[in-house]
């Protein structure tokens, strides 16, 4: 049982028990349902390791896991950028987008093969979001203490973690000849730097939505 728990899983475990412990009461339905996002990436990431291990396609409990990210990372945004009208444009637009895409490789592909072009794109789609969230935040007059702002915390996990992600996927092949050890190329290293990125600053964006930030901010 101990080898299912990677640098992957731990990260994410850790961050989950951050969740249910800081949002499990939250006021708002999408700080809240972090906890049901997260809680279906452990899921998804244990059952994809379990079937890589028996000698199965493990690539279905990811493409389901789209559905979540699409939905949940999405639902966020725009409780972050719910008093914006070209924002609610951008994030229905980007999940429409998304959307049609995940049914193109739904149609082509099944749950044969993880969807590929909806994750690229998705990484693309959300570092737009995040783009568009901080040009938003500098435009604000009102001062906002960054430090313990909880949606700014979030925001930077989501456009590190996928800023990085996609640079990955663009120069895989150059990466890929890269190794650092003898079963592991550059890209399983930054992608493990991109986790411990992306889990620490939502970890603390939610210790700062629990103990930190005035509810009314976000």
């Amino acid at each position: 049982m101990l080898n299912y728990f990677t640098p992957f899983t731990i990260f994410e475990l850790t961050c989950l028990l951050a969740a249910f412990v800081a949002l499990i009461r939250d006021p708002r339905l999408y700080w809240k349902g972090m906890c049901v996002y997260l809680l279906a990436e452990c899921i998804a990431e244990f059952t994809g390791i379990y079937l890589k291990r028996h000698h199965h396609s493990n690539g279905w409990p990811y493409d389901i896991l789209l559905i979540f990210q699409i939905t949940f990372i999405s639902f966020m945004f725009y409780g972050l950028l719910r008093t914006r009208k070209d924002g609610k444009w951008l994030l229905t637009t980007g999940t429409l987008i998304l959307a049609v895409l995940y049914c193109i490789d739904l149609f082509q592909h099944g749950f044969a093969r993880f969807y590929t072009l909806t994750f690229n794109t998705m990484s693309v789609v959300f570092v737009i979001y995040s783009l568009f969230y901080f040009f938003v935040l500098i435009k604000k007059d009102e001062y906002i203490k960054l430090q313990t702002s909880a949606a700014f915390w979030w925001v930077v996990g989501v456009l590190f973690f996928y800023f990085g992600d996609t640079a990955v996927n663009v120069f895989r092949g150059k990466l890929a000849v890269i190794k650092i050890t003898e079963n592991h190329a550059l890209p399983y290293y930054i992608l493990i730097c991109l986790n411990i990125i992306l889990y620490l600053s939502w970890s603390y964006s939610f210790i700062c939505r629990k103990w930190l930030t005035k509810r009314s901010e976000t």
